[in-house]
């Protein structure tokens, strides 16, 4: 790690930690080749992408963005978050 890196660690391990997972999926996600992004995972119906566009979806539509899907989808937030992972995925 760089002094720079260093200096903007976060101080608490646990802030640290959940960092440094997400360096690493991302050094993982960019070494994925077109096949892959598109293959079937264990989620059914969804591929690596629409995975990876639900675990990046509080980033990608914030806290108001989630309130707003869940009330349209009548409250039931495994259709919103089906709705927003196979769009996240389209975008990309």
């Amino acid at each position: 790690m760089s002094a720079v890196e260093e200096a903007a660690a976060p101080a608490d391990p646990v802030v640290a930690a959940l960092a440094s997972e997400r360096r690493q999926l991302v050094a993982t996600l960019e070494q994925l080749d077109p096949a892959q992004w598109d293959a079937m995972t264990l989620c059914e119906g969804w591929t690596v992408h629409h995975v990876v566009a639900h675990l990046t979806m509080p980033f990608r539509l914030g806290l108001g963005g989630i309130a707003l899907g869940v009330v349209r989808s009548g409250f039931r937030f495994d259709r919103f978050s089906d709705r927003a992972a196979r769009a996240g995925a389209e975008a990309n």
